[in-house]
């Protein structure tokens, strides 16, 4: 197995363990949305610019930064809008729109980097993304049903994944004239301003310096939106930076088969850490994701 595709791997598990983890923030610890997402942009801000002066690039110019930076405000705006969805439509909705974007990417490979797919590599594709899409569909929480065939407020996850996958192809277009961790510097930086632009407020401010001062809060959310990220989105830029840019946004969009894998180990092991209850619908369907998308990845792997 090639190292680009261990990497791709690496990144959907530790982000399913950071949203396992947030989700433990935000609901039993009641940090709201608006301080969370500061947090997000003071930390990646301080770890991007520490980074940055770490590995200082030697061929840096002022628009190589600014596509550098671009990555990060791209994912920061589609993660803000993606959170913003799930607020107005059903989560489920929402996981199955922003799994499509590598296709999107996929597309966009083969034009601008003349990546060449073979009909396998389609097939596991498509594969990934059907596995992710029933991963993320929920039978014991259904809602009621809504008979409008489309939403026109759904356009807006479609962006969000657009922006998703473009910040894929920026990292891959730049990666012979930076190292991944010049790039998730860069990428740290630019989340960091598109994140304090939007939530830098007093009371956000407020509420998150009293969240910090509790250090069993604190420690929580410091490992899941501090350290944890960074490995993840490093794991992600080696893997895009040494193999095709399609086959990585494949895999590391799996992440909710991943969080499906642990949060069902997690509430056999540590109930009290990890809350998730799943009915037996659940269980079948999310296991036959699973399924799928271990299928895919041989296929990408040894076909």
């Amino acid at each position: 197995m090639e190292l680009w595709i261990i990497f791709s791997i690496l990144n959907p598990i530790i982000f399913a363990i950071v949203n396992i983890t947030d989700k433990r923030v935000l609901s039993e610890f009641n940090l709201s949305i608006k301080s969370f997402n500061l947090f997000v942009g003071l930390s990646q801000g301080i770890i991007g610019i520490f980074l940055f002066l770490l590995n200082f690039p030697e061929n840096l110019t002022l628009k190589l930064l600014l596509i550098g930076c671009s990555i990060g405000a791209l994912q920061g705006i589609g993660l803000i809008i993606m959170f913003w969805m799930i607020q107005k439509t059903e989560p489920s909705r929402v996981s199955t729109i922003m799994s499509t974007y590598p296709i999107y990417v996929a597309i966009m490979g083969v034009i601008i980097f003349n990546e060449i797919l073979s009909i396998l590599n389609w097939v596991a594709i498509i594969l990934a993304i059907t596995g992710t899409i029933i991963a993320s569909l929920r039978f014991s929480e259904q809602k009621k049903k809504n008979n409008q065939l489309f939403e026109p407020l759904l356009l807006l996850l479609v962006i969000s994944a657009i922006l998703i996958g473009t910040s894929h192809l920026i990292t891959k277009s730049i990666s012979e004239e930076f190292s991944p961790y010049q790039i998730v510097s860069m990428r740290g930086i630019g989340i960091s301003i598109t994140m304090m632009a939007l939530f830098l407020r007093k009371d956000s401010l407020r509420d998150l310096f009293s969240f910090i001062l509790v250090p069993k809060r604190s420690l929580w959310l410091i490992s899941s939106q501090g350290l944890a990220p960074v490995f993840g989105h490093l794991s992600i830029t080696y893997a895009i930076s040494n193999g095709p840019v399609a086959l990585v946004s494949t895999i590391t969009s799996s992440r909710t088969v991943f969080i499906f894998i642990i949060s069902l180990i997690g509430s056999y092991i540590t109930p009290k850490l990890v809350h998730e209850k799943f009915i037996f619908p659940d269980i079948i369907f999310k296991f036959i994701s699973v399924l799928m998308v271990i299928a895919s990845i041989i296929m990408i792997t040894y076909l």
